[in-house]
């Protein structure tokens, strides 16, 4: 999914609130593309949770329960 440039633009503002609030431990729903391992494509998947910290080198958020999920890939933030 490419996102509208408005679009692009809410969501950057959203992550850079998440980053903001990130100490507070909101949950939150990222929505985002997880490459298939084992062939072209994927699928995009939703997880809820909260994120732990975020790894400015490999701009990636990590999630409490280990998950990793890039910043690039993701297209949607929600918080619950």
């Amino acid at each position: 999914i490419e996102l509208a440039e408005d679009a692009r633009a809410a969501l950057e503002e959203k992550i850079r609130c998440l980053i903001d609030i990130l100490s507070d431990g909101p949950v939150v729903e990222i929505t985002y593309f997880q490459p298939d391992k084992k062939k072209a494509g994927g699928a995009y998947v939703a997880a809820v949770g909260v994120v732990k910290r975020i790894d400015d080198v490999a701009r990636t958020f990590i999630m409490r329960d280990g998950l990793r999920i890039k910043i690039a890939d993701i297209i949607s933030v929600a918080f619950r």
